[in-house]
């Protein structure tokens, strides 16, 4: 996906420090359309199947929607 202003590298770098057997993940998926697709995708890639995924909206709009990656225990 593109990030503007290196928010993709410091996506990898906050994703690769967080992502121990021990983290759970929160991260915003409502600033783009395609968000709600590559984000999810580029997470899998970097941790894989060590954990659950869920979206979940809190709100009735896209604004407040939140890909939460909770480690398989």
């Amino acid at each position: 996906f593109q990030a503007e202003d290196g928010i993709r590298d410091k996506l990898v770098t906050g994703v690769q420090t967080c992502a121990l057997p021990i983290s759970g993940l929160a991260i915003s998926l409502y600033h783009k359309t395609f968000d709600l697709i590559r984000i999810p995708e580029f997470i899998y890639n970097l941790v894989g199947d060590d954990y659950e995924y869920y979206i979940r909206r809190h709100s009735r709009t896209i604004a407040d929607t939140v890909l939460y990656a909770i480690p398989r225990i």
